[in-house]
């Protein structure tokens, strides 16, 4: 296990020294897509746009959301609540998530775009996120990300993630521990790592010594 000091490091972000939002929650989601159409999950979840997302990007989607009645910008009518046997509510998603929602394109569900300027709010809720990916099943969570203080797990509707309102420390991310998994869901480096319990840390690369802590 790799004791770090950059938390971006341990988060595996493309780029430690930058603020680019991270691709663990767009590259789940994406991969859940994948995987249910494959299922079979292909048909339109909403029928009145038959060249739009399909039920298994909707999962996908309701499956980042938190326990939140995340209310739609542009409310879709019944057809938004299909499919019927899940709760209708998308909750509310990670802060800068990077996936795409515009349900009226095929790529619904998918990798959309990398957000600058992210913050101590952007990696909670991709912690939070990761913590409740994980959790999911052993064949498909994997346990790749665990650890940290102040951040409950959210996947599934279930959890609720920081949107703000609840201060948020560097510290609390201290014991975040990020494993190298089989799942091609999972984003990240072949590494397991952990963010050091005492050393003095930062978000990017600006503590000395990332690797003796």
């Amino acid at each position: 296990m790799a004791v770090k000091r950059h938390l971006r490091d341990v988060l595996d972000a493309d780029t430690i020294n930058s603020s680019n939002s991270l691709k663990i929650v767009s590259h789940w989601v994406q991969g859940v897509k994948t995987y249910l159409e494959t299922a079979g999950y292909t048909s339109p979840f909403n029928p009145s746009v038959p060249n739009g997302g399909s039920e298994g990007a909707w999962l996908a989607v309701w499956n980042m959301g938190d326990d939140q009645d995340g209310i739609p910008p542009n409310p879709l009518g019944t057809s938004f609540e299909t499919p019927s046997v899940f709760n209708h509510f998308l909750g509310f998603f990670p802060t800068m998530h990077g996936v795409d929602l515009d349900h009226t394109q095929q790529s619904y569900g998918d990798f959309a775009q990398t957000h600058g300027n992210s913050g101590l709010l952007h990696l909670n809720n991709v912690v939070q996120f990761g913590k409740g990916a994980s959790s999911i099943n052993g064949s498909i969570g994997g346990d790749f990300l665990s650890g940290g203080t102040n951040l409950p797990d959210v996947s599934a509707q279930q959890g609720t993630y920081n949107n703000g309102a609840t201060p948020i420390a560097l510290s609390d991310f201290r014991g975040v521990q990020k494993n190298h998994v089989s799942s091609t869901f999972v984003y990240g480096d072949t590494q397991d790592e952990t963010l050091a319990p005492n050393a003095a840390i930062s978000v990017g690369n600006s503590a000395t010594n990332p690797n003796n802590a």
